[in-house]
C-alpha cells in the first residue's frame, strides 16, 4: 500500500501501536489529531472505541504485534482515512518530537533547556555523521563550544580537543540508547526529582 509518507514514519506508528498498553495510550496521544489538510479537522483521529479495536486486534494475532501497515487497515472502524490520520501524526521530525515530549510531559516551566540542531540537506549527508564516530566529534564539537560565549577562543580550542578525545558510546538499536539517555537526565537530581519512568517515556522516540 503506498501511503504517501516516508517509511520511518510507517515504523514509527507501527512501534507506537505496538507499544501501547491501553486505549487511552493511543486515543488521548496529542499528536494523533485529524489532518486538516484534508478537511477533517474533528479533533482526534482516533476515538476510544476504535482505540480499544486496535488493542484488541493486536492482541488476537499470533505476534500480538502489527507487522505492516496493511495490518492496521484490518482494524474494525478504522479506513484509510483514519490510517492517514495516524502517519502524519507520526510524521513529525524525530528531533521535533523529543523535544516536544521532553519539554511537555517532563521538564515544563523546571528546567532551562536550550535545544541546538544541526540540519542536514539528506538523510545520507545525516547518516554519514551518525554512523561514524569520527564524523561525529567533528559536527558536535564545535556545536558544544561555541555555544560558552563567555570562554576564551582558545579555551572552545581545548574543550573542542577534548571531545575529539573523549570515550564515545555507541547503540546499536534506539531504544536502548534511550534508556541510556533517560539515566543521563535522571543522574541530573540525586534527590529523585526526576521520575525515571516519564524521563525514559519522553526520550523514547515512537
Amino acid at each position: 500500500m503506498n501511503t504517501d509518507q516516508p517509511s520511518w514514519a510507517e515504523n514509527r506508528l507501527l512501534n507506537f501501536l505496538n507499544q501501547a498498553q491501553s486505549a487511552e495510550d493511543i486515543y488521548a496521544n496529542e499528536n494523533l489529531k485529524d489532518d486538516p489538510t484534508r478537511g477533517s479537522a474533528q479533533g482526534y483521529a482516533i476515538g476510544k472505541t476504535t482505540a480499544q479495536n486496535i488493542i484488541d486486534f493486536r492482541e488476537s494475532t499470533p505476534s500480538k504485534q502489527f507487522e505492516s501497515v496493511e495490518d492496521i487497515l484490518q482494524v474494525p472502524g478504522l479506513g484509510e482515512d483514519k490510517l492517514h490520520d495516524l502517519l502524519k501524526g507520526c510524521a513529525v521530525p524525530a528531533d521535533d518530537a523529543y523535544i516536544q515530549s521532553l519539554f511537555k510531559e517532563l521538564l515544563g516551566d523546571n528546567w532551562e533547556v536550550t535545544p541546538h540542531i544541526i540540519d542536514y540537506s539528506s538523510d545520507d549527508e545525516f547518516d554519514e555523521v551518525a554512523n561514524n564516530a569520527e564524523n561525529f566529534r567533528r559536527a558536535v564539537a564545535p556545536l558544544y563550544a561555541n555555544t560558552l560565549s563567555y570562554y576564551s577562543s582558545e579555551a572552545k580550542r581545548e574543550l573542542e580537543m577534548r571531545i575529539h578525545k573523549a570515550y564515545q558510546e555507541n547503540y546499536e538499536e534506539g531504544h536502548i540508547g534511550s534508556f541510556q539517555l533517560a539515566f543521563w537526565w535522571y543522574l541530573f537530581d540525586q534527590d529523585n526529582w526526576f521520575s525515571y519512568e516519564n524521563i525514559e517515556v519522553s526520550v523514547r522516540i515512537i
